[in-house]
């Protein structure tokens, strides 16, 4: 072998493991990109992680105070359905009262005061034993 061949070859088995340890280095580096990569990847999912189970417990709480809220609601219902009727019986029973009450009476019962004002004093009679004042009640 010449001498310039003996050079040649032995620069390109240097020129191969240089751009051997090039090669290596860039794998190197990139491994360690890499790495870093599934480092971050994972904090972020274990991050993410943590906010679903905050968002969970938030949504638990939510449901619970609507079930205490449809449940208030239903008593609050039921309250109203129980004044209601009891209003419709006192009214049905006022109109029972009223039903005794004779053309006659109702024509001797009234009298005008002044300022104009007409009461009719046959109320103090329906009012006896409901909470009446006894005054009368204005009708107009």
């Amino acid at each position: 072998m010449s001498p310039k061949a003996e050079t040649s070859s032995a620069a390109s088995a240097q020129t191969r493991k240089a751009g051997g340890r090039d090669e290596e280095e860039a794998l190197r580096r990139r491994n360690e990109e890499l790495e870093r990569e599934l480092k971050n990847s994972l904090e972020r999912e274990d991050k993410m992680k943590e906010e679903l189970m905050r968002t969970w417990r938030r949504l638990r709480v939510a449901e619970e105070a609507e079930e205490r809220l449809c449940f208030q609601l239903g008593e609050l219902e039921a309250e109203a359905v129980g004044q209601a009727r009891e209003y419709r019986a006192r009214v049905m029973e006022l109109m029972d009262q009223l039903s005794g009450v004779t053309w006659a009476e109702v024509g001797r019962g009234w009298r005008c005061y002044r300022g104009g004002m007409a009461v009719f004093p046959l109320w103090n009679r329906l009012d006896e034993g409901h909470g009446g004042d006894g005054g009368g009640m204005n009708i107009w």
